[in-house]
């Protein structure tokens, strides 16, 4: 990580590692490296959830140094992007924008390609950390093409991380088995090196009523406390969903999404209460104390058919990972270890506590 902020060499480079891995870590130091040596840089990602992360672990030092790809474009082109720009297009219009002495690129595997050209047309250097096992959206690149995109341009300079700091080995041991095929998530090198036994392994919760999801809830709201949690689900609707149940329970939160009106969402990120009802999408980047993954009776299915959302997600989670699920066990839990997981099975109701007990 040291050499990773302090590379002082004339290539571009490329940053990779498993989540919880240092990349973000490495953005904002090297950042703020750069910054305090007086050189004109950009630090960009394409979540404005991590976007506002960033932003407040930089602080002051790096206002207007850290951008969201999207809105930073258009405002600076006083234009939107088109499906049909390409790269050539993209630069023609910021053509009267100064070139950067260096770009960072963080969760660079969110980025379209033309994306990354037209970064690269602004700027002497380029740093992109990535990571494949993350690469959610559909348009966006794997590391190893990020890698080919930056030898148009010379053969990059890269590092890879190999260890999660982030994550306990329960956690991360769980949430592996989504993607039991790549060999980067289940590289033993990082599998040994997350220390055993510091952390409880995940639960699952067979919900069977209304009453049942009220109470799993409230109880994991409740014992988490003040902490950051994160409520993470599949789909918009979803979110809408959770947002207005745990308000109704009792818990002031905050929703946020992609597609949220513009005003809405500089709110919301405002404004942001300890309990957080997102997707997927929007929380990677992003690490909480406690999160909780409802609904993932549907996860696999059919309609759900992206892995890595469901890894990312898991891969969150810093303390305590808690799924919930309605219904009969989901059928992709047959392919985990019995052994990796805590199930609590659901009784189909809830009684109420018995307050007039003889002691």
């Amino acid at each position: 990580m040291i050499d990773a902020i302090n590379y002082s060499g004339p290539k571009n480079y490329v940053l990779t590692g498993c989540p919880g891995s240092g990349k973000t870590t490495v953005a904002i130091m090297r950042a703020l490296k750069l910054h305090r040596e007086g050189k004109n840089i950009l630090l960009v990602t394409y979540q404005n959830l991590l976007k506002t992360s960033l932003e407040n672990i930089s602080g002051n030092p790096m206002t207007n140094k850290i951008v969201g790809f999207y809105d930073w474009f258009v405002k600076t082109a006083d234009a939107r992007i088109e499906y049909a720009d390409t790269e050539t297009t993209l630069l023609k219009k910021i053509e009267n924008l100064q070139p950067f002495q260096e770009i960072l690129i963080d969760e660079g595997q969110d980025l379209e390609k033309r994306f990354i050209k037209t970064l690269l047309g602004k700027t002497a250097k380029i740093s992109i950390g990535a990571d494949t096992a993350q690469k959610i959206h559909s348009h966006g690149l794997t590391a190893d093409q990020i890698i080919d995109t930056l030898e148009d341009y010379g053969e990059p300079h890269r590092v890879n991380l190999q260890y999660n700091y982030r994550n306990n080995f329960e956690t991360y041991n769980f949430g592996r088995h989504f993607l039991p095929y790549n060999q980067r998530v289940n590289s033993t090198l990082t599998l040994d090196k997350i220390p055993k036994g510091s952390g409880t392994k995940p639960v699952i919760f067979q919900s069977l009523s209304e009453n049942e999801l009220n109470s799993i809830l409230t109880t994991r709201l409740n014992e988490a406390g003040d902490v950051n949690i994160a409520v993470l689900v599949y789909h918009i609707k979803e979110v809408e969903q959770y947002y207005k149940l745990i308000q109704k329970l009792g818990f002031k939160c905050s929703r946020y999404y992609h597609e949220m009106e513009k005003d809405l969402k500089k709110e919301t990120v405002k404004k942001l209460e300890n309990i957080l009802i997102t997707t997927y999408k929007a929380a990677k980047g992003l690490e909480f104390q406690v999160v909780l993954m409802p609904n993932i009776e549907t996860a696999m299915d059919d309609r759900f058919k992206s892995a890595e959302h469901y890894y990312v997600s898991c891969t969150r989670a810093k303390e305590q990972l808690y799924l919930i699920h309605n219904g009969d066990k989901p059928k992709f839990l047959k392919d985990f270890p019995e052994d990796s997981y805590t199930f609590v099975q659901g009784s189909g109701d809830v009684q109420k506590e018995d307050d007039d007990l003889p002691f």
